[in-house]
C-alpha cells in the first residue's frame, strides 16, 4: 500500500520565509515521493493531480479507487494552497479524468527535465 500526503504543519503566523520554504520543499518531497511509488507500483492510489486555479494550481492526493471513479483530497502545505470550490477539500471524480491529468503533469515535467538537462 503506497503511503499516503501528510502536511508537515506550516505555521500561519511564520514571517520567515526561509523556514516556510523548507516547509514546503520537505511537503512537496513527499508527495513527489509518493507519486513514485505509487506509479513502480502500478497504481494510481497515492498519485497526485494538479488543477488549474486563479494564479496557480489546487494539488489533490487520489486516495481511493472505483471501477469509474476516484475520491480525491487537497494538498495544502506546498505553498499555493487553493481548493477548487466545485470540489472543496476531497470529491469523487471520474477516473479516466484523474488518469489523463496525472499524464497531462507527467508529460510537462518530461518537457521541462529535457530543457534542463
Amino acid at each position: 500500500m503506497v503511503g499516503l500526503y501528510k502536511l508537515k504543519p506550516v505555521p500561519q503566523d511564520c514571517s520567515d520565509f526561509k523556514k516556510l520554504d523548507k516547509i514546503w520543499k520537505e511537503n512537496w518531497a513527499q508527495l513527489k515521493r509518493q507519486d513514485e511509488e505509487a506509479k513502480k507500483k502500478g497504481t494510481i492510489i497515492g498519485g497526485f493531480l494538479t488543477e488549474p486555479i486563479a494564479d496557480g494550481k489546487a494539488i489533490y492526493q487520489i486516495v481511493r479507487e472505483t471501477k469509474v471513479q476516484v475520491l480525491i483530497k487537497v494538498c495544502t502545505g506546498l505553498g499555493d494552497d487553493w481548493v477548487i470550490p466545485y470540489w472543496g477539500e476531497k470529491a469523487v471524480i471520474d477516473k479516466e479524468y484523474a488518469i489523463q491529468s496525472i499524464r497531462r503533469g507527467d508529460g510537462l515535467n518530461q518537457i521541462f527535465k529535457r530543457r534542463s538537462d
